[in-house]
Formats: C-alpha cells, sequence, structure tokens
C-alpha cells in the first residue's frame, strides 16, 4: 500500500496538470465559432475596429462627463454645428477640448480633425489641438448620443454618420 500511494499522488497531480493545460490551450484558442455574442462591428478591417473603439470612447467621455454634477448641460462648442445627411438633422461640435481639460478623455482622439477656421472643428474652443491627417468631426444630439463626420477625399459617404473606410 506504501508503494502504491505516491503513484496515486503522481497520477492525480499529472491528472490535475493536464487539466490546467487544457484550460489554458483553451483560453488561448477561444470560444469555438458561433459561441459568445457576435461583434457589432467589422472587426476583420483593423481602421473601422479603431474607429469604432475612438468612438466608443468618446460616447463615454460624453457620458462620464454629463455625470459629474458640476457640469451643467452638454459638452458641447457654444456655435459649431454640422449638418448630416444619415441621420439627418444638424448636430453640435462636441468640445473636445473641455472633455480633456476636465479628464473625461486623456487625450484629444487620433480622429479630431484640424479643420482650418473657427467653429469647424472639435478643437477650436479650447486649449488643445486635433491632428493635421485625421479625418472625423464628432458631434452630439440633444440626447448626448455620439455621432461623427468624415471630411476628406478618402472618405466613403460624406455626410454621413459612421466609420467611412478611412482612419485616422
Amino acid at each position: 500500500m506504501r508503494k502504491i500511494l505516491p503513484i496515486l499522488l503522481i497520477v492525480a497531480l499529472a491528472l490535475i496538470a493536464a487539466g490546467l493545460i487544457a484550460a489554458f490551450v483553451s483560453d488561448i484558442q477561444g470560444e469555438p465559432e458561433g459561441a459568445g455574442p457576435t461583434p457589432t462591428g467589422n472587426y476583420t478591417d483593423p481602421l473601422q475596429a479603431a474607429y469604432d473603439s475612438a468612438r466608443g470612447d468618446m460616447q463615454l467621455a460624453v457620458t462620464d462627463w454629463m455625470a459629474n454634477a458640476s457640469h451643467l448641460g452638454l459638452p458641447m462648442m457654444a456655435n459649431g454645428s454640422r449638418l448630416l445627411d444619415s441621420p439627418d438633422g444638424v448636430f453640435r461640435l462636441i468640445d473636445v477640448c473641455r472633455l480633456v481639460s476636465d479628464g473625461a478623455l486623456p487625450a484629444v482622439p487620433a480622429g479630431c480633425i484640424n479643420v482650418s477656421g473657427s467653429d469647424n472643428d472639435n478643437c477650436d474652443e479650447g486649449n488643445c489641438s486635433c491632428h493635421d491627417g485625421a479625418h472625423y468631426v464628432w458631434l452630439i444630439d440633444a440626447a448626448a448620443s455620439v455621432y461623427s463626420t468624415c471630411i476628406g477625399t478618402n472618405c466613403t459617404a460624406g455626410n454621413a454618420d459612421g466609420y467611412q473606410g478611412v482612419w485616422p
């Protein structure tokens, strides 16, 4: 019996180790096809995934900013607005510099385009700078929903909300 006990202990440890290794390999390989929720974005396109991430960050920043009791109204610029065809309407420009200075965003997102002139990009009212090589202006409606419009020749659907085939 004394000789069998160490052998049983070794076999038990080997089975436990095999189970842990199988679980680890399963985690690395991910869930089988069809398991879990289906993502809403096109994650085969890394540029769209980056856009979707930035849009989510912007929506979260707006929501966090508005949840702060010291903030009144929406984090929008006093004068800037843009017309969208889809969804149809006039939307106000998000004041990204205010979101950055109040800590709702860590920095100006890569997609915020610098447009010459005033009251036409997300950085015109603040002490921050949008990016020359970017393509998007971020917008907000009265319900605090975030939209975007793409500016430039590489955009696939002008005056429509959403990813336009280019990033940043």
